[in-house]
C-alpha cells in the first residue's frame, strides 16, 4: 500500500511484476485498492497472491535476529554479510579506504571518485553511487596477489578469469567482495562497475560505463597518448568516449603484445554495436 514512497518505485515497477500479500486479515479489500492504484499511477502488473495470512512483517523478522523468527543460519548471515545497514558515510569510506592505500594510490582513487562525480552529474546517474564506485573501486589493489587470488577462490569467482593469463586485473574482482564485506548490501549494479572497471563487459549501464571512464580520464593522471580527447569525449558523449577509451586500451595492450581480457573485446564490440544501432535510431 505504501508502494510508490518506495525508492524509484517506477523504475521496479517498469522492470518487474509486483507480487502483493496479505499481512492482515481485514487487509484483501486494501491491498485491491493499492493494485488498482500503482497500476494506473504507475502502470505496475500486480499479482495479489493468495496465502495464509501471518501478521509479521519483514522488518519484525529482519529485526528479531537469532533470538527470534529467524533461522540461525540465516540471521548469522545477514550479519556476515551486513545487510540492511544504512549507506555508508562517504567521509568515512575514504578514511577507511585511506588506511589500506598508499598515498600515490589514495591520490589516484580520489580522482577517480571526483571524476566519476562529475560525469554522473552531467548524465543524471545517482551521484552518491559514482562517489562510491569510486572509492571502492581499488580497495584491494594493494594486496598480494595471493589475498586477492584467496577472495576469489572463496568466492567461486575465479573461473572467470585465468589469474595466470591477466594478474593486474585480479584487484577488480576481488574489489567488490571486500566493499560487500567492509560497507554492507551494495546495489549490484554498483559492485558490477567496480568489478569491471578495469575490463568493461558487454551490454555496459551507464554507471559501469562512467566507473571504467572515470578509471582512465581522473584528473591526476600523467599525460598519455588519448588521454586528452577521451576526457573531453565523455563530456559530450558517455558512449562514444567510453568506446574511445576500451579502443585506446586494446590498441596499448597489443602494442605492448599482452593478453587482451575476452570482457573487453566484448565490451568493444558490444558497444560499437549499440553506436550503430543509436545512428540508425536518429536516423528514422
Amino acid at each position: 500500500e505504501s508502494f510508490d514512497g518506495w525508492r524509484e518505485p517506477q523504475e521496479i515497477a517498469r522492470r518487474c511484476r509486483l507480487a502483493a500479500v496479505q499481512r492482515k486479515p481485514e487487509s484483501a479489500a486494501d491491498i485491491r485498492a493499492a493494485a488498482e492504484m500503482l497500476e494506473g499511477l504507475l502502470g505496475a502488473r500486480v499479482d495479489i497472491v493468495r496465502n495464509s495470512v501471518v501478521p509479521l512483517s519483514s522488518t519484525q523478522y529482519r529485526d528479531s535476529g537469532k533470538g527470534g523468527l529467524l533461522l540461525p543460519s540465516v540471521a548469522h548471515y545477514i550479519e556476515d554479510n551486513a545487510l540492511y545497514k544504512p549507506r555508508p558515510d562517504l567521509a568515512q569510506v575514504r578514511e577507511k579506504v585511506e588506511r589500506i592505500l598508499s598515498p600515490k594510490r589514495m591520490r589516484h582513487t580520489l580522482g577517480v571518485e571526483q571524476e566519476a562525480a562529475e560525469l554522473a552529474a552531467i548524465w543524471e546517474e545517482d551521484v552518491y553511487d559514482a562517489r562510491l564506485a569510486g572509492l571502492l573501486h581499488d580497495c584491494t589493489r594493494e594486496l598480494s596477489v595471493q589475498k586477492q587470488l584467496n577472495l576469489v577462490k572463496k568466492y567461486g569467482i575465479i573461473n572467470q578469469y585465468n589469474p595466470d593469463e591477466y594478474p593486474q586485473l585480479l584487484h577488480a574482482f576481488a574489489a567488490p567482495i571486500v566493499a560487500q564485506k567492509q560497507f554492507g548490501s551494495l546495489p549490484e549494479e554498483l559492485l558490477n562497475a567496480i568489478r569491471f572497471h578495469t575490463t568493461g563487459h558487454a551490454h555496459m549501464t551507464p554507471m559501469e560505463k562512467l566507473i571504467f571512464s572515470a578509471d582512465y580520464a581522473e584528473p591526476g593522471r600523467e599525460p598519455f597518448p588519448g588521454l586528452m580527447e577521451a576526457r573531453d569525449l565523455i563530456l559530450q558523449d558517455l558512449n562514444r568516449g567510453t568506446l574511445l577509451i576500451l579502443e585506446n586500451t586494446v590498441q596499448y595492450l597489443q602494442n605492448k603484445k599482452q593478453s587482451i581480457h575476452f570482457y573487453t573485446l566484448e565490451a568493444l564490440q558490444s558497444l560499437r554495436q549499440e553506436i550503430q544501432s543509436e545512428g540508425r535510431d536518429n536516423v528514422q
